[in-house]
């Protein structure tokens, strides 16, 4: 669970569902793309995640933030199964891969 102090109001970002995922990177030159299994925590308002579960509950900082707002896009992507696109503005949009269906 992570806390955002804002002035003397406490807002508290409960998670709504944790786990690993697939993630699509790129190389440095940007041409090949490989997989990597990263560790997520969505919350009503964001996706985070983190390089593994230790890095997320010992309060590490996030590798990445997507805002969900209404104008995020998710989408499947047709050419790998249980696979799906975050397109959100501002942000590069973040390729995922669950391991089965149930855990989408």
């Amino acid at each position: 669970m992570a806390q955002k102090f804002e002035d003397e109001d406490i807002d508290v970002e409960v998670a709504c569902k944790t786990g690993y995922l697939s993630k699509k990177s790129r190389t440095k030159t940007g041409r090949l793309s490989n997989w990597r299994k990263r560790y997520f925590v969505l919350t009503r308002t964001s996706l985070k995640y983190f390089k593994d579960e230790e890095e997320a509950s010992s309060g590490g900082m996030a590798k990445a933030i997507v805002y969900l707002q209404q104008r995020t896009k998710i989408s499947e992507v047709a050419q790998r199964e249980n696979c799906f696109q975050i397109k959100s503005p501002g942000v590069k949009p973040l390729t995922l891969q669950c391991k089965d269906e149930a855990s989408m």
